[in-house]
């Protein structure tokens, strides 16, 4: 029943949540992460950051997605992440077609373990991707 998909859909947004909830807390510098389609409507939004332009925000999926296109045909292989590295922050992009996962941190906090983690934050999302490429 449409009920019962609806049911499954909350518990599964819900795990998700929890998911990049936790990893908030246990990651040292990450202030929000942002999961979006690839045209950039948020889907998920944990944590908080403010943007010296609002209107930037909703943006960042799109602009990564071609970003990540056109780098994907310089023939070495597809595109998985793009950082960029600002004077008061830090984006780390995930691509996970359709959607783009974007992390937002200090400018001194290290990446290195959110990018080693990229492959569990795949797996995390993988109900949601499923469902989004059947709609």
């Amino acid at each position: 029943s449409t009920a019962e998909y609806m049911g499954i859909r909350s518990a599964i947004m819900l795990s998700v949540r929890q998911y990049f909830d936790n990893l908030l807390t246990r990651i040292n510098g990450l202030k929000a992460i942002v999961i979006s389609d690839r045209e950039g409507v948020d889907i998920l939004k944990v944590g908080a950051f403010e943007y010296e332009d609002p209107a930037a925000e909703p943006a960042l999926a799109s602009v990564f997605t071609v970003a990540s296109e056109q780098a994907s045909k310089l023939a070495l292989g597809k595109n998985k992440s793009i950082m960029g590295f600002y004077d008061k922050f830090q984006l780390l992009q995930l691509n996970h077609t359709p959607l783009v996962i974007t992390m937002i941190l200090n400018a001194d906090a290290e990446t290195g373990q959110l990018l080693n983690m990229s492959a569990e934050f795949r797996s995390v999302l993988e109900p949601i991707r499923t469902a989004l490429d059947h709609e």
